[in-house]
């Protein structure tokens, strides 16, 4: 069983590596908050950046926009509590606990390196041997370039905060192991579900448990048994209770390339990158650009499927049990971030996933340089063992040089997301954020590019489009602000369903304020129903509606009262009427009635083509009824359009068969459009239905006339 550290030991362990880090992450805290979910994680997350007992009952009673992890939350709410109260920048105690977050789970490492060193390797490795692994092994992990996005992005807190929940579990299960107390067996599980809480990655801890297990030769008999069936009953519920979240909230993606055997051929393929990052930490970037792979001749997949099988011979055939438990711990820590269930976000690669499976990435080197040493110095080769020790010593260095630049680019928004440019110039989340830093500072010209940019690549982008249409519509090119909102909102979108109906929503709100600021108060109020209808009772939709129905109803009744007063001088003072009309289609420009009322007066007075106009624009705003359409058609018939003048009057009929001065005014249309015969017909069927009809008589006996001359000029 393996010696404990003592307290002078534990502290030297502890000081050398906090030094380490330190001097890596001491330029991290003066960093900024970035576009890259830090907004609507924490800085302007009203659960963090109000701490209240109020807010914590919320944070840990539910999820937080389809995601359910309140230790994070709580853990920001914390930082922002003290820092007020000792009167700091909260962001800047975001970013100090993460970094020392980062720093505790390094000597947390160092301590699991130590203790599965000496539990797995039994007699050929002594205490103070495991005690300079596990030391180099905290060191390399606490500089190790690839965690600089999970200590300096404000929203990778719950890598860190999980890990170090995870770990101490990791350190209670083998208390459990070796020592078989029930105490520990429940601060396992209880520490396992706040890691659960912090970020659901660590998913895989009751693996990488098990396969310790196993590998002691399942010491602790029943009790371990019955600790680790209760972390995969907890890991179980998670996962039910993490797929009904995600499908509810609309998380949900489909599989890459439509097809779910491309979708896995594309997570053999990125397997490598994770062991280049972690081996050779160089072009590290926080959006990688991973090709969909083709198919079975895709080189990548090979390779993917190369090095996966090398890493499973190793399990199998490998008897040394600190090399299989090594590759055991990475092979498992990549499952929960491999996209085996295709995701909205995050991607198939990014840094932060390396989190825990660099554990194996720290361990193994310093394994690795112990022996050889070791061997080195057996054979009287000190000079040698010296010379690899200080190699190894420069490699430690080099990465926390790397870590120290790294920690630069996330300075800002600005900085990080030219770095992802500069790397991978075809990212489209990096054109958009991008696009959103020069917005911000007032450069619409270069935001309006990148987001031009991010649409030509991909055309069905909707946050590219909803932000150019932003932009327009400072630049105050309202007309194009619109039609890229109204695109928005009937587009196809590569987002998933709960982005799109996001954005559509606040299109669809921004659409309603157009129309709103223009005084077409029944447009803006269907937008502003459009947005309610995506977004639900949000609050500025819902002030959108209110406003535009409220604007509505008093246009109308402004509209209204003048159409009362116009009606009675409508015989008495047309040209009074007349302007009181107008005056009323000038207060509601959408309302149909003072223009049919327009048309009615000028119908009355002979103004024929005046009234074919006002009453189409009454058609147009939704004028409808038999009596609309027999005067609109009236209109049209004495202004020349016998064609649609035909058509109003066939409407009017279908609606009221027995209306004879339909009847006849469709005969006189259908005679202008050369349809004599017809026309007569229908003449003499009113002629026989009502012989005083003098309307008809008249035209009647016109028409036959006519036709008769047509006739005998014919046979002349």
């Amino acid at each position: 069983m393996a010696t404990p550290l003592s307290s002078k030991t534990f502290l030297v362990l502890a000081a050398a590596i906090a030094v380490a880090g330190v001097l890596a992450y001491h330029n991290a805290p003066g960093n900024g908050s970035t576009n890259f979910d830090d907004y609507w994680q924490v800085t302007r997350n009203p659960l963090v950046t109000e701490p209240s007992f109020h807010n914590g009952v919320r944070a840990v009673s539910g999820p937080y926009h389809g995601v359910y992890l309140p230790a994070k939350l709580l853990s920001y709410m914390a930082d922002y509590a003290v820092c007020r109260r000792l009167g700091l920048d909260p962001v800047l105690g975001v970013h100090l606990t993460n970094v020392i977050l980062h720093i505790a789970n390094s000597i947390l490492v160092a301590l699991i390196c130590i203790l599965v060193v000496l539990d797995l390797a039994g007699d050929r490795i002594d205490p103070a041997g495991a005690f300079l692994i596990g030391l180099f092994a905290g060191v390399l992990f606490v500089l190790h370039p690839v965690h600089v996005e999970s200590v300096a992005w404000l929203s990778s807190r719950k890598d860190v905060l999980s890990f170090f929940f995870m770990a101490l579990a990791f350190l209670a299960f083998r208390g459990v192991v070796m020592r078989g107390t029930l105490v520990r067996g429940v601060m396992c599980v209880v520490l396992f579900i706040l890691a659960l809480a912090s970020k659901n990655t660590v998913l895989c801890f009751p693996l990488i448990a098990a396969a310790y297990w196993v590998l002691v030769s399942r010491r602790g008999g029943r009790r371990a048994g019955f600790v680790l069936a209760a972390l995969i009953i907890v890991a179980a519920v998670d996962v039910v209770a993490g797929a009904t979240l995600i499908s509810a909230a609309g998380y949900g993606a489909k599989p890459t390339g439509g097809s779910w055997a491309i979708h896995y051929l594309t997570v053999i393929k990125t397997f490598p990158l994770y062991m280049r990052l972690l081996l050779f930490p160089v072009g590290l970037n926080a959006i990688y650009r991973i090709p969909t792979a083709s198919g079975l001749s895709d080189p990548g997949v090979w390779w993917g499927l190369v090095m996966l099988t090398a890493n499973i011979c190793v399990v199998v055939f490998v008897r040394v049990k600190t090399a299989r438990f090594i590759v055991l711990w990475y092979l498992i820590a990549l499952l929960p971030v491999l996209q085996l269930v295709p995701m909205a976000v995050p991607a198939f690669a990014a840094d932060r996933y390396a989190y825990i499976a660099s554990v194996p990435f720290a361990l193994a080197p310093a394994l690795i340089l112990w022996k050889v040493r070791e061997a080195l110095l057996k054979r009287g080769s000190t000079v040698v063992a010296s010379a690899l020790v200080a190699a190894a010593v420069i490699y430690a260095g080099a990465l926390g040089v790397g870590t120290w630049s790294r920690n630069r680019v996330w300075r800002s928004s600005k900085t990080l997301w030219q770095d992802v440019l500069s790397k991978n110039p075809t990212s489209r989340i990096a054109l958009v954020n991008l696009g959103e830093v020069h917005f911000e500072e007032g450069d619409y010209q270069r935001a309006r590019r990148h987001y031009t940019k991010a649409i030509t690549l991909d055309p069905f982008f909707t946050i590219a489009r909803y932000n150019l249409a932003l932009t327009c519509e400072r630049v105050g090119d309202e007309a194009v602000a619109k039609t890229l909102y109204k695109q928005v909102l009937v587009m196809p979108s590569s987002l998933t369903a709960r982005y799109a109906r996001r954005y559509r929503g606040l299109a669809a709100c921004k659409v309603s304020a157009i129309y709103y600021d223009r005084r077409e108060y029944v447009r803006a109020r269907k937008y502003a129903a459009d947005a309610l209808a995506y977004l639900g009772k949000a609050p500025e939709p819902t002030q959108r509606y209110r406003q535009a129905d409220e604007a509505l109803t008093q246009s109308r009744e402004l509209a209204d009262g003048l159409i009362e007063a116009g009606d009675a001088l409508a015989k008495s003072a047309p040209a009074r009427a007349e302007r009181l009309y107008v005056h009323a289609g000038e207060a509601a420009i959408e309302y149909s009635a003072p223009h049919t009322k327009l048309g009615r007066l000028y119908l009355a007075a002979r103004r024929w083509q005046d009234a074919y106009e006002e009453l189409t624009t009454a058609f147009l705003l939704g004028a409808r009824g038999a009596d609309f359409e027999y005067d609109f058609g009236v209109a049209a018939l004495e202004s020349g359009r016998y064609d649609r003048a035909a058509r109003r009057f066939a409407r009017v009929l279908a609606a009221d068969p027995a209306r004879r001065k339909a009847k006849v005014k469709l005969a006189v249309a259908e005679a202008h459009l050369g349809k004599q015969e017809k026309a007569l017909k229908a003449l003499e069927e009113i002629l026989g239905a009502d012989p005083g009809n003098r309307e008809a008589r008249e035209i009647y006996d016109a028409r036959k006339a006519s036709l008769e001359n047509g006739k005998r000029d014919g046979d002349e």
